[in-house]
């Protein structure tokens, strides 16, 4: 997996990554256009910058149109070079690449990343719970089960 960082509005890849954003993520789950707006500023220096924010794509191979996944990485409120908590956002594999190890390698690839640059001592993100997803559908229920065993598998310790 190769990986891509987002550096702001003109990225040749921010059209298809909001492409999987809205369609892996129901939109109760997606975050508010301020946000991506605030983000994409800071990455291309149109406003104070907070270094630590990241924005990545991964491609299966160096080919830029073959945009496999999106993940945000951003430290926690604490002091900005203070270790602390990391927030990964989202990572999602988009509909045609999925089932290939692609998520697993990036997300041993984050977490290598985040965990060994100084910045962060522990990666937090938020899955579905499934008892609650089970009041919306039996489908809504089982991504979540299966989301949790994805992240179980690559290493992740499910907090309560």
């Amino acid at each position: 997996v190769f990986l891509h960082r987002i550096t702001g509005w003109n990225d040749p890849k921010l059209g298809s990554l909001m492409n999987i954003v809205q369609s892996s993520f129901p939109a109760n789950e997606q975050m508010r256009w301020s946000w991506w707006v605030e983000l994409l500023r800071e990455l291309s220096h149109d406003a104070p910058s907070s270094a630590h924010r990241v924005l990545l794509a991964a491609t299966e191979d160096e080919n830029p149109d073959a945009l496999a996944d999106v993940v945000g990485i951003e430290p926690s409120d604490s002091a900005p070079t203070a270790p602390g908590i990391c927030f990964l956002y989202y990572l999602a594999v988009a509909p045609g690449t999925r089932s290939k190890g692609i998520g697993s390698a990036l997300y041993r690839q984050i977490v290598e990343r985040t965990l060994t640059d100084g910045d962060c001592t522990a990666l937090l993100f938020e899955v579905e719970d499934p008892a609650e997803m089970a009041k919306t559908s039996a489908e809504a229920k089982e991504l979540a089960e299966r989301r949790i065993a994805f992240y179980q598998r690559n290493g992740a310790k499910l907090l309560n």
